[in-house]
């Protein structure tokens, strides 16, 4: 099939203009400068391989579940208020463990073992919210500027208070704070307190240890970070073995030379200035791409740290995000200082709130491989609280705990799951949509577009085709992707339909319309050919979509099963005046 066809002769002939392949997303640009290869707009989807398709769905997992005594264990209860989560790993035994903090205490979980609460001190509380840093031989949990911090070594001997510092009890336990590293055996928070001798202050405990804290010594204001500036210091996180970056609200700084004995990190540490540009409100936001940190800038969007060939760092002045920017507009950033971020099989997950909500509602995907943005995942059941990622059946998958109190794990399966309150799980579709470039926008004037032909992977699906011309809601159906049947064939004329439950163990045979399975209530025969649960089928779609315009886009929306967009061609005539203006 060409995609780039053209006639030098006669009044009317055509140009054909498509993409053979896809590799993600620019909003930025006019639909019809793009590349080939680039689209304007997605939901959902995924760039693999050169093709679109619909990203795996979300599963809420049943042993992190909140347990109820004597329920149906078909139930997934949710956990109520959550106020945070981390991961746990037993200095003794070794084994890791989900923990979930709710106001109404704190919960440790892992397959194969049911919830159970982790003991608090007596007439200690959970915040709304907290924060979970793993140290060399236990779990601190931050409670905000309020409440000191608590610090648990065993789930068996529960939470407990931090000691007084040993090397100097002149000295007091780490502060109360919100947010914190462990970083080069030393445990760094910045100080909650907003007092004149405290505000922009990172505390940092002594060596191998998070009980005895610096303050007083002569390390302790080599992390004061521009104090007296009118932007408070809101995070911390690792570039590299030996440099932390602290991010205030409007500026951006580093620490340098971070380690060694106390004398050394005294002697050696120095703060530098990376931008006064733009700050930093989201200090869950920082994750590390390659070489570079990313992280959300407050009303900026993504931005990108990166060392120079010199060894320094510095802020690049262009976001990382500005193909996207009409999703970074969408930002609530009133409620952004809640937005995470994390790293997971080569792409780059960030839930932000949009369009007013003030939970996580969606998520900006980055593809490392393709190195281009994949647009934004929605649904009903994406409420992000934090991202985790926990081995599970000896695989280590992203999860994250979502805002309503259950543990989900992303990209999994074909189905979004929600829950409620009364343990019920809802299995829905995940929904998608594409809109391509706009084609025959790359040579000026007014067309008329022909023939499309698109090729479709397809598994259980539907979903429609729209034709989109540059104007103001110049927007046509010109076709449907029915849900094709999954017992009868397209050729040859006349053939019997397949038996699902696969008695003739031909399963596998050619041009049936659909491979999706369906269980029958007599279960299905894998034969000695066996069963392929997630073959999709390929078909070769053509449509006329009649529209006038400089360019035109397709939108192809799926609302069932799976739908993989493989290539499109468009047909494009120079329009005459006699065609007029579009119907």
């Amino acid at each position: 099939m060409p995609f780039y066809r053209q006639y030098t002769t006669g009044d009317d002939a055509p140009a054909d203009a498509g993409d053979p392949y896809f590799l993600g997303v620019d909003m930025r640009r006019d639909p019809g400068q793009l590349e080939p290869g680039t689209v304007s707009e997605a939901i959902n989807l995924r760039f693999t391989n050169g093709v679109a398709e619909p990203r795996q769905g979300t599963r809420i997992v049943s042993w992190a579940s909140k347990y109820v005594l004597g329920s149906d264990p078909g139930l997934i209860f949710p956990y109520s208020n959550v106020s945070g989560a981390g991961l746990f790993s037993d200095p003794i035994s070794g084994e890791s463990w989900l923990i979930i903090a709710t106001n109404g205490g704190v919960y440790a979980a892992k397959p194969g073992v049911l919830a159970s609460q982790i003991a608090l001190p007596t007439g200690e509380t959970i915040p709304s919210s907290v924060r979970m840093i793993q140290t060399y031989n236990g779990l601190v949990m931050l409670r905000g500027p309020d409440l000191n911090p608590l610090y648990c070594t065993s789930l068996s001997a529960g939470w407990q208070t931090l000691p007084v510092a040993t090397n100097d009890p002149a000295n007091i336990p780490i502060p109360p704070a919100s947010t914190g590293i462990y970083f080069q055996n030393r445990l760094f928070v910045v100080d909650g307190r907003t007092d004149a001798a405290h505000v922009d202050t990172v505390f940092v405990s002594d060596f191998g240890t998070v009980f005895d804290v610096l303050e007083g010594s002569i390390a302790y204001n080599s992390f004061k970070i521009n104090q007296g500036s009118s932007d408070r210091l809101k995070a911390l996180y690792r570039f590299n073995d030996q440099t932390l970056i602290a991010a205030k609200e409007t500026s951006i700084y580093v620490v340098t030379n971070v380690g060694g004995t106390n004398a050394e990190l005294a002697a050696n540490a120095a703060l530098d200035a990376i931008t006064t540009e733009y700050g930093c409100n989201a200090p869950n936001s920082f994750v590390q791409v390659g070489s570079d940190v990313w992280f959300l800038a407050h009303r900026r969007g993504i931005v990108s740290i990166k060392q120079t060939e010199q060894n320094k760092l510095q802020g690049v002045d262009v976001p990382v995000s500005r193909d996207i920017q009409p999703l970074i507009d969408r930002i609530n950033w009133e409620n952004a200082s809640g937005a995470v971020a994390a790293s997971h099989d080569n792409r780059v997950y960030i839930a932000v709130p949009i369009d007013g909500s003030t939970v996580n509602n969606a998520v900006l995907v980055y593809d490392t491989v393709n190195q281009k943005w994949a647009g934004i995942d929605q649904g009903n059941g994406i409420k992000v609280r934090e991202w985790v990622k926990f081995t599970i059946a000896g695989l280590v998958r992203l999860c994250f705990v979502s805002v309503d109190g259950f543990l989900v794990m992303y990209e999994d399966g074909y189905l979004d799951q929600t829950g409620d309150v009364s343990g019920a799980i809802t299995s829905t579709s995940v929904q998608t949509q594409l809109v391509t470039r706009g084609y025959g926008g790359n040579a000026p004037g007014r067309k008329r577009f022909g023939k499309v032909q698109c090729r479709l992977s397809t598994w259980w699906p539907a979903g429609a085709i729209t034709a989109r011309a540059d104007g103001v809601s110049e927007e046509r159906s010109i076709g449907t992707i029915a849900n094709y049947s999954a017992t009868k064939y397209r050729r040859p004329y006349g053939r019997a339909d397949w038996i699902n439950t696969n008695v003739n163990d031909d399963f596998h045979d050619p041009y049936r319309e659909d491979y999706a399975v369906i269980l029958p209530t007599d279960g299905i025969l894998p034969g000695a050919n066996g069963v392929t649960l997630e073959l999709h089928q390929t078909i070769d779609l053509g449509f006329r979509p009649k529209t006038h315009g400089r360019f035109t886009q397709l939108v192809f929306t799926g609302t069932q099963g799976r739908i993989v967009v493989r290539d499109v061609v468009c047909e494009t005539f120079g329009a005459s005046p006699r065609d007029g203006a579009q119907a």
